[in-house]
């Protein structure tokens, strides 16, 4: 079975759906701390959308922006694996707490 263009990973679970950045701003920083949303150029396009899926050991989260985007959190606790898919983006970070 092979990803198709239309999967919408954890779309059961909606987190936010927003067009404007300050408001996904406050939502990412009230669910998982401190972190920079940094747009490419500008605002237009920006429409994320975001699920969240909380288990009992872990958090399974799934975004789209709509735009090109920098983000970078401070510490999770435990790990955080960012994977990509698709053509927008190709990275894989992995986070540990720093305490």
């Amino acid at each position: 079975m092979g990803f198709g263009m239309n999967i919408k990973p954890l779309d059961r679970f909606p987190f936010i759906r927003t067009t404007d950045v300050d408001e996904m701003r406050e939502a990412i920083t009230k669910t998982y701390g401190a972190n920079k949303l940094q747009l490419h150029r500008g605002a237009e396009g920006f429409h994320a959308r975001a699920n969240h899926r909380l288990l009992r050991n872990i958090v399974l989260s799934f975004v789209t922006f709509g735009a090109v985007v920098d983000q970078e959190f401070q510490a999770f606790a435990a790990f955080a694996n960012r994977f990509a898919y698709g053509e927008a983006q190709r990275s894989l970070s992995i986070g540990r707490r720093s305490n």
